[in-house]
């Protein structure tokens, strides 16, 4: 069954942007969990009037309460353990630019803590963080306050509410995302701010509800009656400060809307052709050196929503390994594929032709590493998005 509704607006004025079969969990996994792991379609729809992208075959609940609390720590990418630091460097920039140190800041699904930590060693002293999983433990051990809990009402009463509500890669895993911004914007301190990060019209998994996209934000704030005081968008995400100092959304006299609609509007009617482009030239890669041994350079979501989507009887012609720089997902498995995942250092041990192939969004990272271990290959490719 598909959703034929918007969640937001209640339309019926949809279209339908892409349609794909992926792994209903999307993190490595140990060899004995690999049966559990299936594959579901998942379509994304656009609603043409309030312009909300959503997932329109959501799984059920009790599917996601269980890779939640069964799997959600498996392939987990923690900062604490040196990788994926740089993650993070946007939303404290923008939120060195719009918070004071001495404001109160509470994020709303903390995860591990990382961010709070590093707001911590810069000066803000008045943090607190809401993680209802067992990924809060990094952040306590390094001093963070964290209440491991979900979001309530009786949570924010306790704790008085805040300046800050933080929500980074949070949002567009909520149920009702928009039930739980009116709820933080009760708790929020009058001039109070609420910081969001999210994918951009991207990030397509199972756990993911939403695409969030320019237009759709600033339809967003102007009915919850919020300012957008400072928005920041790149090809993959997007960064917005909300204020409820005014309801008056300021950017509106510089923002075309209709004209913003457009253009995405014309990015979806293109996208499933995107994905097809993308798949297309790793197949190529993959048939023109199936003499060479092929390395695949990061074991997350994309890596494994790329080969997932890559033809059997080319899988079954090339010897592909994939090789990842966080021990702890050394020796996992790839669902759907199957693949092993080796150390990063096996590539340099191989004397014979290689190409590499790089997927992620950390690829900066990987290409220093490279360099740092003087590893080499024939050919090196990058894949960024799907």
């Amino acid at each position: 069954m598909q959703i034929e509704q918007c969640p937001y607006c209640g339309s019926n004025n949809l279209t339908k942007y892409l349609d794909i079969n992926l792994p209903i969990l999307e993190k490595v996994v140990p060899e004995d969990i690999l049966s559990q792991i299936q594959n579901r379609r998942l379509v994304a729809k656009l609603c043409l009037d309030c312009l909300l992208g959503f997932n329109a075959t959501p799984v059920e609940e009790e599917i996601l309460e269980k890779i939640y609390k069964d799997f959600y720590f498996i392939g987990y990418i923690s900062p604490f353990e040196g990788i994926g630091n740089t993650k993070f460097q946007g939303i404290i920039e923008l939120i060195k630019k719009n918070v004071s140190k001495n404001e109160k800041i509470m994020e709303i699904g903390c995860g591990d803590g990382y961010l709070l930590y590093k707001l911590k060693e810069l000066g803000y002293i008045n943090t607190l963080g809401i993680e209802p999983s067992d990924l809060c433990e990094y952040g306590k051990k390094e001093g963070i306050k964290i209440y491991k809990t979900l979001l309530t009402e009786e949570v924010l009463r306790d704790v008085q509410g805040s300046d800050v509500f933080l929500m980074v890669h949070v949002l567009e895993h909520f149920k009702d995302p928009f039930s739980t911004l009116k709820l933080l914007k009760k708790y929020l301190n009058p001039a109070g701010k609420i910081i969001i990060e999210v994918p951009n019209f991207e990030g397509y998994i199972h756990e993911h509800l939403y695409f969030f996209n320019k237009p759709f934000m600033h339809r967003l704030a102007s009915d919850l009656e919020f300012e957008i005081i400072e928005e920041e968008y790149t090809d993959d995400i997007i960064r917005i400060v909300f204020s409820a100092a005014n309801c008056l959304d300021k950017k509106r006299d510089n923002y075309n809307f209709y004209e913003e609609a457009k253009k995405l509007i014309d990015y979806a009617t293109r996208r499933q052709k995107l994905l097809e482009e993308t798949v297309k030239k790793l197949e190529t890669i993959i048939k023109e050196n199936s003499q060479n041994n092929i390395y695949i350079w990061g074991a997350g979501s994309l890596a494994i929503d790329l080969l997932n989507q890559i033809d059997v009887e080319v899988f079954s012609r090339s010897n592909i390994k994939v090789i990842d720089g966080d021990k702890r997902k050394w020796g996992m498995f790839l669902p759907g594929v199957g693949l092993r995942v080796e150390p990063f250092i096996t590539i340099k041990e191989d004397k014979t032709p290689k190409v590499l192939i790089i997927m992620s969004s950390f690829y900066n990272e990987i290409l220093k590493t490279i360099n740092e271990n003087g590893i080499k290959a024939e050919k090196i490719e990058v894949f960024t998005r799907l």
